[in-house]
């Protein structure tokens, strides 16, 4: 039962995770393309990351030039396509091929004022899910989101176990995401765990989404605990970092 509820969970997990990198591959694709709107390329050009990142940028750089010469030769894709017919590869084009490590590190290798605007267009996400939020949203926090929400897709996507996966580092704390679930700042109190980077999807998902994402959990751990007789279905829970009787909260309206 336990196998199976672990596999369950990572693919409706990773369902919300897939909707939240969509989301963040638009968003990042129209504010590069609104900061460089004239160049080739520009995405392949150092004057346009951050200058205090110039090692990452290479690597970024790199990266982004073998997605470019891996696809330019077979003439099924929209990379061929758009280097054959116009001599470019929009932004909007090649971020379609980037996995979610490329996709963090390319928002983090912005320019600090691009990455704000990124953050900004966040807050529409945090305005659905925290009704009552009315300050700003932090690049560093972003950031963090971003990183254990990457190492949490990863274990999701490779079919790794779930249970009792932490992060290797902590999210930076986020008042108005995090008080709401009694998390404190304090560094005894770690946000590494499977629930941490459940609550932070709020910042990069619409109310809909989440719902569903929330409901959907709720609903497997629900049935787990009618299958379960030999230990506590909060067991369970805490092994991934949510409350006790979680599964016993009212779903949320969708």
């Amino acid at each position: 039962e336990l196998y199976w509820f672990d596999k369950e969970f990572k693919q409706v997990l990773l369902n919300g995770i897939l909707n939240a990198e969509h989301h963040l591959k638009s968003i990042a694709a129209y504010r590069f393309a609104e900061a460089n709107p004239r160049s080739k390329y520009p995405y392949l050009q150092i004057e346009n990351y951050d200058s205090n990142s110039l090692n990452r940028n290479w690597k970024l750089i790199s990266r982004l030039s073998k997605i470019l010469s891996s696809n330019c030769n077979y003439d099924n894709n929209t990379i061929y396509h758009n280097i054959h017919s116009h001599n470019d590869v929009p932004i909007w084009v090649i971020v379609d091929y980037f996995d979610f490590g490329t996709l963090r590190d390319f928002i983090r290798c912005l320019p600090r004022n691009v990455q704000n605007k990124i953050a900004l267009d966040c807050i529409d996400f945090i305005n659905d899910n925290t009704p009552n939020f009315n300050g700003t949203f932090p690049i560093d926090v972003m950031n963090s989101f971003i990183k254990n929400i990457h190492e949490t897709r990863n274990v999701c996507a490779h079919n790794n176990r779930l249970l009792k996966f932490e992060c290797r580092s902590d999210s930076v704390y986020f008042e108005p995401l995090h008080s709401v679930y009694t998390i404190s700042s304090n560094r005894n109190n770690p946000r590494k765990d499977v629930f941490t980077t459940f609550i932070s999807l709020q910042c990069f998902l619409s109310e809909t989404e989440y719902s569903v994402l929330n409901n959907t959990l709720r609903k497997r751990v629900k049935h787990l605990n009618h299958r379960l007789h030999s230990i506590s279905v909060n067991n369970i829970l805490s092994s991934l970092g949510f409350p006790d009787n979680w599964h016993e909260i009212d779903p949320l309206p969708q």
